[in-house]
């Protein structure tokens, strides 16, 4: 009521969308069926307000679409109003989004027929028949009839050594970028992964090919690549992970596979360690060689891991090659005395090494 009364949003106006959170992953997703919209044609609402169905351009996280979104036997009282992607891709203050696509099982959704709304990106209509899809006026997205695409999220490393990476997906003479955008949370997080989505149809090749490269365009890995595709669409299955293959950089190119450290550019940066909210400082000891410590203690709510990724292509394609792991733990108490350790005690510092 109080918006009204200051006179931003008409009286008449509903209380506003339903709305589609741009960031639900895997298995995640909004379900609206059998509903009925009206209500939403009134020359006095402005914004989201005008519109049925909007996606959120709140908290989005690595600037990005991961959702799965279920929308059948719906009614629109409305035809011009009822679905926008606007403000999540125009205006997002936690990144503007890109690469939305939302299934439309049983047209209702268009009025057209069944098919898939989706944003002009070349990531997502070079694979499509884009000559067929209808812009939808006050969407900011097409609508493709006919055409069914499967989400997948491939899921990189995060941390600083892949800011201005990008994803390049083959299919044929078909191809498509996805950048690594803008990171909603800290980068030195080690829980969190950057996500960079695809949303394709069946290769007609008979298989994607995904590539990375880095910030100065060459043929890189991010340390860890992994994808996971999102349940089939009303449409079909499309296709499956056997269908994709990930593409290596040569392993014997310069150094790339001896130094497995070789992001770190100390004083200038911290760039392949991540933490869990802990903080992580560079200084030097006596001997002038750099230290990594965390910035706080178990005393201070602090989790004083540290996480380096590793490059596990080198794993992949060098089958026998030993790799030795050096380096030093120092325990420092809150008045700079060092606490002693045996190796074997619940305090004593523990390194573990994961594949995946």
């Amino acid at each position: 009521q109080s918006l009204i009364d200051e006179g931003r949003i008409s009286s008449n106006c509903m209380i506003g969308p339903v709305t589609l959170q741009p960031n639900e992953g895997n298995r995640g997703g909004t379900t609206i069926i059998n509903s009925t919209f009206s209500g939403y044609n009134n020359d006095g609402c402005t914004g989201n307000f005008d519109k049925a169905i909007v996606v959120e351009n709140d908290q989005v996280r690595n600037a990005v679409f991961d959702s799965k979104h279920t929308l059948i036997g719906n009614t629109f009282a409305d035809s011009d109003n009822r679905i926008s992607a606007c403000a999540s891709i125009n205006n997002s203050a936690d990144g503007w989004v890109r690469y939305v696509t939302l299934e439309d099982a049983d047209g209702s959704l268009s009025g057209v027929g069944p098919g898939f709304f989706v944003q002009d990106e070349a990531a997502v209509t070079n694979f499509v028949d884009r000559d067929q899809c209808i812009e939808f006026e006050g969407a900011c997205l097409l609508f493709c009839p006919s055409e069914c695409l499967r989400l997948g999220i491939v899921k990189i490393s995060q941390d600083l050594t892949t800011r201005g990476w990008s994803m390049r997906i083959v299919d044929g003479e078909k191809s498509g970028t996805v950048d690594r955008l803008k990171i909603w949370f800290d980068e030195l997080q080690s829980h969190l992964a950057a996500q960079m989505p695809v949303n394709l149809p069946a290769p007609t090749s008979g298989k994607y090919t995904i590539s990375f490269y880095d910030s100065s365009g060459a043929l890189s890995f991010p340390s860890f690549a992994n994808i996971a595709l999102e349940d089939a669409p009303s449409c079909g299955v499309g296709f499956d992970e056997s269908q994709i293959e990930f593409v290596y950089p040569d392993p014997h190119e310069s150094d790339r596979c001896d130094d497995l450290f070789k992001y770190d550019d100390y004083p200038n940066g911290i760039h392949g360690w991540q933490n869990f909210f802990a903080g992580i400082a560079v200084s030097q000891d006596a001997s002038g060689s750099y230290m990594i410590s965390t910035k706080r203690r178990k005393s201070d709510r602090g989790h004083v891991s540290l996480v380096r990724n590793l490059d596990t292509s080198c794993f992949a394609q060098l089958g026998g090659r030993t790799y030795s792991l050096t380096g030093k733990i120092r325990m420092v108490n809150a008045d700079g005395s060092y606490e002693a350790s045996d190796g074997t005690s619940n305090l004593s510092p523990k390194v573990s090494v994961n594949l995946s």
